[in-house]
């Protein structure tokens, strides 16, 4: 204490009054810990104030007493009462002195601050106190007091002892509890408008940071400064709107932030103030917190309460009697040029029956008198029903509406999520914020792998749960989810009545059923739910997403109560879809339930399952849902391994079985679903079977039951002999290791299991797999998995090394001293699937062994026998047998080859001997080449084609008498190709094929000669360009002008072919010659020319093609397709020249070609072709195909000008019938493969062009 009493000293050594003396100090040291400059009151009638605040932050008055005797009780109190009655009272009135005050003096004054709306704060020296007040205010600002002390008391030894003291003071334990009993009330936000202003700011930012905090405070997880699964994107033109509006001078009216439910409304708001600078206090009341009375209560009040809490002020009579004061001052005062406060009403029609128009209109007039602004938030309905036309506050509204698909596809790019994969309900749907919210959710949660596993109904559905962590509904899910069953069961109950008017139409004020929504629960129902209908006030529907997901939930709870009761739940589910099915939503309802059912984990497993098994039985599936159904499986895959188990113990194959194999394939890579699958799959693998019939085909019962029994009776004693010679350790491993299974197939387990094991580690499950390779070796059904167990083994890329020795680890009593037949070619087919040389070597030992008894058939490969080298491997040597099967292939009879399409003995000889007596015995190969092709000239004119053909890539094999006497014969059956001939297409594909032999072997001046010298020249081949070699200029500008001159379309087509690829330079006479062709009336001698055109990069040529006006859309796509397509290069070329403008260029340019023009062009072209491209998919999206069309395909090549894209239509699976088929297919004729291939071209071009 001796201490203190130092400090006290010092102080005593003051003048009582004036800036030198104890009011110049303490208005310093209030200054330091309120934060807010002082200033000395002037000499005279003070009326307590020696000092006060000096900024506007907050009012603060100090009275100074700078006694040693007693305070005196009258005079204190006087001061007080004379405060309160001022014109301007303090919020604080500071009584500092150096003696005690006394505590009935310091209860005295404060029952009277109490009353007057006053805080009061006591700085008296008690003689028997640790910490003085007093003391402890000097202490928080030492420094500020030693200052003061050492310039004001000339005492340097006493100054040195107080601050000795002072230091001494904050060192004990408890001086930070007094002093921020100190601090909170010089600071607290209750004393000033900008004190409450910052308190609010971080009152706001608190709960504006954390969805928890927010749902407690406002009613819902308004969080945007917080982290969320999307970053906060900003709707700046609204937000400005809404700020401007807010920020305009105080008026008697209210800013209304309208839209749907989930546009972002709130969010909008609470953006639009974050974005202030400065910040005004914002008062945010949620709705659901208005009570009834509220309406008719005291505004003013109501508003105290609100600042009080949202600014983290004490609740007390002296907090609200401060703020009363204050806001009847603001009510007197001249309105600000901002609004004092904003005041944030949201969610109105979450309170639906409240009077909202009675309060806001009693409200805004307040709010307008205290100079503050109104808003409201409200979803779009209810302000048109409830608010639009009934308040007399005027209005300014402003619609929040959905994203645009622009700006949603710009966020799923940020987010690295392709929009186009996303299907087009779903999209559309993802345009609500709240529900892109809640997607973007299960996708950071690992609920979905993506996007596309979501599905409109599974939207709703997270949007019901969210409900229960985002809001505070009004009903809650569970609750939401009955309700939305009822109406569904509601509906089926109409439909079994038959009744057909209003069957999806519902009355809010029909006489029976709870489900029913009145108008209150309609106003608070989530809108993507439940919709009024439009000119019926009173009637609402359910929407088709909503009433599948309603008919889900209806189907759940039909089959709960099957389970409940003992029931078959599949029982139960007929009897569901039987009505369901008349409104065609069979396959949304049923979708909708699994979705629900995978993600409600308190779903049964025997309810799943059966949801899985009816869902794959459904005949109209949509593809759309095939990705929200992998997502179902993902979510529960116990259900669908165990729908599946149930699905292969059935004969009957459901019609989308294969659904739910791929799904399971495709979560293979989700560790929970790894596990569960290997559970399984091991299972399966070790399962087999001892039923005889699975051995016979079900052909056999074709042939009378007599029959099928014997065949049957058959398998059933060859079963019984291999289980009797099993030796004791395998029939110990059929007993202990392997699942007897009698009444279905092990072979769809087996194969079910090696696709799910595919691609992935095996070495953990070797033991299985030998058990399923014992298994089959034992007995198995003619569809057995032997081809897929080894492929499975054989193409294992992950652990190969690891799995081999894990399976011969496994399977080492398969090569015991007694081991069986079965455990032996149990190991062959390990072995083969294990596939190293010494594997095979073994294998083929154990079959040799095992086949000993059988007859023996040689092979039908001859190939070693003519080489016992391979000889395409350039490192192989002579083999001894290479010499006697070139003495063979000599003798071969030439005039045996080729008889017809099929090939003979003779002609595998002549074919599959080539490669060996080519590489070691060539002069021999050539010769037979040679006298095979002069034997092909005096044949028929069918068997004389199929021959020259087949000779093409022999061509370096001929000699020039050979090639004389070919090229001599293709002039004397030269002729042009006529459709309806087929002696003329036999000739003219003859002489091509010729040409094509031939050419190699001449100079280009020769080819030009003998081409120009054909009587009747049919068109060329496409690959002609390969072989014509560069001829003399004057030469090719002679061909041009005799071509041209003919006017025979065959001979230019020849002509320009060989300008166009050999490599010959063009001079000036051959230049005039292709611009003449460019106006040629046959479109293939003009396609020919722009061709030569494109590639010459020859301006002037160019410049002619630009003259001719030539357009695309002139042109017929299919039968002038090569005119188009060397058109669109040559016109690209120009544009690229500067020849032509590039506005519009695609107007002349096929689609196929967008590509390299966007590249030849640069970014004008590239961002038309991009807009041409995404209108043509939306197109294409829009179109109702009502049939399956051929496959075609198209190949481009990537040379820089591409060469024409041919088409290839592919054959249509079921076209390729069987065995018969194939025979037929190999004895037609020309003329009925070219009918049958243009066949399938015309039914695409049908199914495009209905």
């Amino acid at each position: 204490m001796s201490r203190l009493n130092e400090i006290r000293e010092a102080i005593l050594k003051l003048t009582a009054t004036g800036p030198l003396g104890f009011e110049g100090l303490l208005g310093a040291v209030l200054e330091k810990v309120a934060g807010q400059p002082f200033r000395l009151a002037r000499s005279g009638i003070q009326a307590g104030r020696d000092g006060d605040t000096a900024a506007v932050t907050s009012h603060i008055s100090y009275e100074c007493k700078l006694y040693t005797s007693a305070l005196s009780s009258a005079d204190v109190q006087a001061k007080i009462t004379q405060l309160a009655g001022s014109a301007d009272p303090p919020d604080v009135w500071a009584l500092a002195a150096t003696v005690e005050a006394g505590s009935q003096l310091v209860g005295t004054l404060q029952a009277a601050a109490t009353r007057f709306g006053l805080g009061v704060l006591i700085l008296d020296w008690p003689a028997t106190s640790a910490y003085p007040p007093l003391a402890v205010a000097l202490a928080m600002a030492v420094d500020t007091t030693a200052d003061f002390l050492e310039t004001h008391v000339d005492n340097a030894s006493l100054i040195a002892n107080a601050k000795v003291a002072l230091d001494a003071l904050r060192a004990m334990p408890d001086f930070d509890r007094h002093a921020q009993a100190i601090a909170s009330e010089v600071r607290t936000s209750s004393l000033g408008m900008a004190n409450a202003t910052v308190a609010n700011q971080l009152w706001l930012s608190d709960k504006f940071s954390d969805r928890a905090k927010a749902r407690a405070a406002f009613g819902q997880a308004l969080a945007p400064q917080g982290s969320g699964p999307l970053p906060l994107c900003p709707r700046k033109a609204l937000s400005a709107q809404v700020q401007t509006h807010l920020l305009a001078p105080p008026s008697r009216s209210l800013v209304a932030v309208v839209g749907g439910e989930g546009n972002g409304k709130s969010w909008l708001t609470a953006e639009a103030w974050l974005e202030m600078d400065p910040r005004p206090l914002m008062l945010v009341v949620s709705a659901t917190d208005m009570s009834p009375a509220a309406a008719y209560g005291q505004f003013p009040t109501f508003l105290i309460s609100q600042v009080i809490r949202q600014s983290s002020d004490i609740d007390d009579d002296r907090s609200r009697n401060r703020w009363l004061r204050r806001t009847q001052a603001w009510s007197e005062a001249p309105k600000p040029e901002r609004p004092r406060f904003l005041l944030w009403v949201d969610g109105l029609n979450e309170q639906p029956t409240f009077e909202w128009r009675r309060w806001i209109d009693d409200a805004a007039a307040h709010i307008e008198r205290l100079g503050g602004a109104l808003i409201i938030t409200v979803r779009q309905g209810f302000y048109n029903e409830r608010l639009r036309h009934s308040l007399n506050t005027p209005i300014t509204p402003v619609s929040v509406p959905e994203w645009t698909l622009a700006e949603l596809d710009e966020l799923l790019r940020q987010q690295g999520i392709n929009p186009q994969e996303v299907a087009a309900p779903v999209r559309e749907r993802l345009r609500n914020p709240r529900i892109l919210g809640i997607a973007a959710r299960l996708l950071n949660g690992a609920q979905i792998q993506s996007f596309t596993e979501l599905s409109v109904e599974r939207l709703l559905y997270e949007h019901i749960r969210a409900s229960d962590t985002d809001t505070v509904s009004a009903e809650a899910p569970r609750l939401f989810e009955r309700r939305m069953a009822d109406h569904a069961r509601e509906i089926i109950e109409r439909v079994k009545a038959q009744q057909r008017d209003d069957r999806l139409i519902f009355d809010q004020f029909a006489a029976s059923g709870q489900y029913v929504l009145t108008a209150e629960r309609l106003a608070t129902a989530a809108e993507h739910f439940f919709q009024a209908i439009p000119g019926e006030p009173t009637l609402y529907t359910l929407p088709e997403d909503a009433l599948s997901l309603a008919l889900g939930f209806a189907i759940l709870q039909a089959l709960r109560g099957a389970e409940r009761n003992g029931r078959p739940v599949e029982e139960a589910l007929n009897e569901m879809l039987e009505p369901i099915a008349a409104l065609d939503m069979t396959a949304d309802a049923m979708l909708s339930a699994l979705l629900v059912a995978s993600v409600d984990d308190q779903m049964s497993k025997t309810l799943k399952v059966a949801l899985y098994v009816g869902f794959v039985g459904l005949q109209n599936t949509d593809d759309e849902d095939y990705e929200p159904f992998v997502g179902t499986v993902r979510l529960s895959p116990d259900a669908a391994l165990s729908a599946t188990e149930q699905l292969f113990s059935s004969d009957l194959r459901r019609p989308n079985e294969h659904w739910l194999t791929e799904a399971l394939r495709a979560v293979r890579s989700d560790a929970e679903c790894a596990d569960a699958i290997g559970s399984y799959v091991r299972r399966w693998l070790r399962t087999y079977s001892l039923e005889p019939s699975l051995s016979v085909f079900i052909s056999i019962r074709h042939q009378g039951k007599d029959t099928y029994d014997r065949k049957v009776q058959e398998q059933a004693e060859k079963l019984a002999g291999r289980l009797d010679r099993l030796s004791e350790a395998e029939r110990a491993y059929l007993s202990d290791k392997l699942d007897r299974n009698d009444e279905s197939d092990p072979a769809r387990f087996h194969q079910e299991a090696c696709e799910l094991l595919a691609g992935g580690a095996l070495a953990g499950f070797a033991a299985e797999i030998v058990a399923c390779a014992f298994a089959t070796a034992l007995h198995s059904s003619i569809r057995d998995a032997y081809k897929e167990l080894i492929g499975l083994i054989r193409f294992n890329r992950v652990d190969w090394v690891e799995t081999r020795d894990a399976l011969l680890h496994e399977a080492e009593f398969l090569s015991a001293l007694d081991a069986s037949a079965t455990a032996k070619w149990a190991l062959v087919q390990l072995l083969r699937g294990l596939s190293r040389e010494e594997d095979g070597l073994r294998a083929n030992e154990l079959v040799d062994e095992l086949t000993a008894d059988r007859e023996r058939y040689p092979s039908w490969r001859q190939v070693e026998n003519y080489s016992a080298t391979d000889p395409c491997d350039p490192a192989s040597v002579e083999p001894p047998n290479v010499g006697q099967a070139a003495q063979d292939y000599a003798q071969i009879d030439i005039t045996s080859l080729t008889k017809s399409r099929s090939m003979g003995i003779e002609d595998h000889h002549f074919k599959d001997a080539r490669p060996a007596v080519a590489r070691f015995r060539p002069q021999t190969a050539m010769q037979v080449v040679r006298d095979y092709t002069r034997s092909l000239l005096s044949r028929e004119p069918e068997v004389r084609r199929l021959g020259v053909c087949s000779m093409e890539q022999h061509s370096a094999a001929m000699d020039r008498e050979v090639v004389a006497d070919l090229l001599r014969t293709a002039a004397d059956i030269s002729r042009p190709r006529q459709k309806d001939t087929p002696e003329s297409n036999v000739s003219w594909i003859t002489t091509q094929y010729a040409i094509l032999i031939g050419f190699p072997h001449l100079g280009g001046n020769a080819q030009l000669d003998y081409l120009m010298g054909l009587a009747s020249p049919g068109s060329p081949l496409i690959k002609f360009g390969e072989v014509v070699k560069p001829a003399n200029p004057d030469k090719l500008a002679a061909a041009l002008q005799q071509a041209l001159e003919s006017q025979d379309e065959n001979r230019a087509l020849a002509a320009l072919s060989f300008a166009r690829h050999s490599g010959t330079p063009l001079n000036d006479e051959a230049r005039a010659s292709i611009e003449a062709f460019i106006e040629h009336p046959r479109s293939a001698v003009r396609a020919i020319a722009f061709d030569i055109v494109a590639h010459t990069e020859d301006q002037e040529l160019l410049r002619t093609f630009i003259a001719s006006d030539w357009r695309m859309s002139r042109l017929d796509p299919r039968n002038e397709s090569f005119e188009r397509w060397y058109g669109s290069l040559a016109f690209i070329e120009a544009a690229h020249h500067g020849l032509t403008s590039t506005t519009n260029i695609l107007d002349n340019v096929v689609p196929e070609l967008f590509g390299y023009a966007g590249v030849r062009l640069g970014e004008d072209t590239q961002r038309d072709v991009a807009a041409r491209v995404h209108a043509a998919v939306a197109r294409a999206l829009a179109i109702d195909i009502p049939l399956t069309p051929p496959l075609v395909t198209q190949r481009i090549s990537n040379s820089s000008p591409p060469a024409f894209g041919f088409f290839d239509v592919i054959e249509p699976e079921e076209d390729k019938g069987g065995m018969e088929a194939f025979v037929k297919r190999m004895n037609e004729t020309d003329e009925e493969f070219d009918a049958r291939h243009r066949s399938y071209w015309e039914s695409s071009v049908a199914s495009i062009n209905p």
